[in-house]
């Protein structure tokens, strides 16, 4: 017999997702595995108003590629804007600004540069929304396998406010 465990799972994790970004609630929603980096990312795009700033160690031409329609809807909305901060160009980034032009904004600055989470002393890596929703993500050392550690939450100003905080301390350095 076929266990489906695993899919019922997922579904109920999609389903507290779309949930939580929908009401904007904020609850710390944990996150372990690439797909849930990928549902969480895809409802903080699509709920975000006018600006998403993503740090990104590596910017995963992968991952983002398979949120490339989130990110265009999000960008054809009235004065939105996108900010990156990452290690290195790839085609994605370049294709991103030759697409949107006004409204990306690309800063590359070297890994020494990244900030690294205090407990674990791992790079981190992070998205940030206006309407204070984020995703944290605090290491990616196994992320070959599949797995990733950080949690999200789409509603909570301070911690949103510390982020953008921390990522426009880094634009001052680029």
């Amino acid at each position: 017999m076929i266990q489906r465990k695993p899919v019922r799972k997922m579904k109920n994790y999609e389903r507290i997702v779309k949930e939580a970004a929908r009401k904007r609630l904020d609850k710390r929603i944990p996150n372990s595995t690439l797909m849930h980096a990928y549902l969480l990312v895809k409802e903080l795009i699509n709920n975000a108003d006018k600006e998403v700033r993503i740090l990104s160690s590596k910017f995963n031409e992968g991952f983002y590629t398979s949120l490339f329609n989130e990110i265009k809807n999000f960008l054809s909305k009235k004065d939105s804007k996108l900010y990156i901060i990452t290690t290195k160009e790839n085609k994605l980034l370049n294709e991103l600004k030759n697409f949107f032009k006004d409204k990306i904004h690309i800063h590359i600055i070297s890994k020494d540069k990244m900030p690294k989470d205090i407990k674990r002393g791992k790079i981190v890596n992070y998205i940030v929304t206006d309407t204070n929703g984020y995703r944290y993500e605090y290491d990616d050392s196994d992320i070959e396998y599949g797995i990733v550690e950080g949690f999200a939450n789409f509603n909570n100003e301070k911690e949103a406010k510390y982020l953008i905080k921390n990522f426009k301390e880094l634009l001052k350095e680029v």
